[in-house]
């Protein structure tokens, strides 16, 4: 069986972690480390800090620690410090009617990529690098994206 891990996680961790593309109620992920990411699909602007390294990715997911990547980062882009650029749609269809014009989901963040293990134990085994932690987030950006990821997963309740 395909299984998802994070080295140095607990069984139970784990095995929530392997559930972390499927909607975990109405419109709610859970990853572990301990990640609630509302759904998202939008591309992202990923650059090293330092360097002229950049590349795009799908965001498939979204929460005030972090994001899920649709893919993997490129290896070189694994371990330095990265720079974000996305736009978020408005969280729900009622926002959007209402402030399509004023509504600003430009957000500029810092991150760090996230090992994960898949099929750990298998000649398959491998890692990926999915998950982005955010870094240094000032209070009005966490404000923000809490506000966000609250909107986005009551939408469809």
């Amino acid at each position: 069986m395909n299984g998802q891990y994070i080295r140095g996680q607990s069984a139970v961790e784990n095995s929530r972690h392997r559930a972390a593309r499927l909607p975990m109620g109405p419109r709610l992920w859970q990853t572990s480390p301990r990640m609630d990411l509302a759904p998202l699909c939008v591309p992202v602007e990923i650059a090293a800090l330092r360097g002229d390294l950049r590349c795009f990715r799908l965001a498939v997911g979204v929460g005030e620690s972090g994001l899920r990547l649709r893919s993997p980062l490129p290896e070189e882009m694994c371990g330095p410090p990265l720079r974000l650029h996305l736009v978020l749609p408005p969280p729900t269809g009622e926002l959007a009617r209402l402030f399509a014009e004023e509504w600003d989901g430009s957000l500029r963040l810092f991150a760090r990529g996230v090992e994960e293990v898949v099929d750990p134990g298998t000649v398959h085994e491998r890692k990926l690098w999915q998950l982005l932690r955010f870094q240094k987030l000032d209070a009005e950006m966490l404000e923000k994206l809490q506000r966000y990821v609250t909107l986005r997963s009551e939408d469809e309740t």
